[in-house]
């Protein structure tokens, strides 16, 4: 491989970097150093072949060796799922290959800011490395990483329901915000964050030495948050009642049609106070 790229120190704060296990850590930048700079083209056997910007025809074991020592198989099949589930790339298995797409790759990789424009080149091996152009397509990608839509989850309503839940007195404060966020910015949904509150709720709320625990850092914190769904999860599938947690979707709805209903509200009394009504 020849070339550079361009590895930005924002790379440090983002979800996909900062919940990264060092092995997957190792993975990424092994995936970034891999991809074409340069659309490519070339033939074998008789067939074209093409990848783009941004694109590499790879397998599991090229990355594997490419990462070097102590990273497994199970490794890079880990941080290929984990990293498509965060927007990272996209992973698409074709018959003499895999097609790694990384997201906004020419948005932070452009020829553009680049003063050499010497491309990074990927060696293609035959039968393994190489998709015909007919078998390459791309899914649409996401941002890397972004603001979550502040529209999609009211922080106060949340946290006051929080605070019903768990028998707490937290504040709609930034700080606190930063913890729901973070996870809505790693694919979370509402409904699971909700799902993870009642069910430590249940579970704790009236045992005295772990109600202490019923805080926003450590039911949101990012090494506990995802076992606690998968706790949840597990509880509903074995529960016999399964209502006692599942009912997350309506207490999130519950939650957005009060906010409606205060909004209407107080759009009555500024038309009456204007004298419209």
């Amino acid at each position: 491989m020849e070339g550079w790229l361009k590895l930005y120190r924002t790379l440090l704060y983002d979800p996909v970097w900062l919940t990264s296990t060092p092995e997957q850590k190792t993975i990424l930048i092994t995936i970034l150093c891999m991809v074409n700079y340069q659309a490519k083209q070339w033939e074998w056997q008789g067939q074209k072949f093409e990848v783009q910007p941004g694109q590499f025809i790879t397998s599991i074991e090229s990355i594997k060796e490419n990462a070097g020592k102590n990273i497994s198989i199970q490794n890079v099949r880990s941080a290929l799922k984990r990293f498509e589930k965060l927007n990272f790339l996209t992973n698409e298995s074709t018959k003499t290959g895999r097609l790694i797409t990384v997201a906004n790759w020419g948005k932070y990789q452009s020829e553009e800011t680049n003063p050499t424009k010497k491309a990074t080149k990927t060696q293609q091996r035959p039968n393994k490395d190489l998709t015909p152009t007919k078998n390459i397509r791309t899914k649409e990608v996401k941002p890397l990483a972004g603001k979550a839509d502040e529209s999609k989850i009211n922080y106060k309503e949340f946290i006051n329901w929080f605070n019903e839940q768990t028998g707490k007195g937290f504040k709609d404060v930034e700080s606190n915000r930063k913890l729901i966020r973070a996870r809505l910015n790693e694919g979370f949904t509402k409904s699971e964050l909700a799902l993870v509150v009642k069910f430590k709720s249940q579970k704790w709320k009236d045992d005295v030495k772990m109600s202490d625990y019923l805080r926003l850092n450590t039911l949101f914190a990012p090494s506990h948050f995802n076992d606690y769904l998968n706790e949840a999860i597990a509880f509903n599938k074995k529960s016999s009642n399964k209502s006692q947690v599942d009912d997350s979707d309506t207490d999130i709805e519950e939650m957005e049609r009060k906010r409606k209903e205060a909004d209407a509200k107080i759009a009555e009394e500024k038309a009456r106070e204007r004298g419209l009504i």
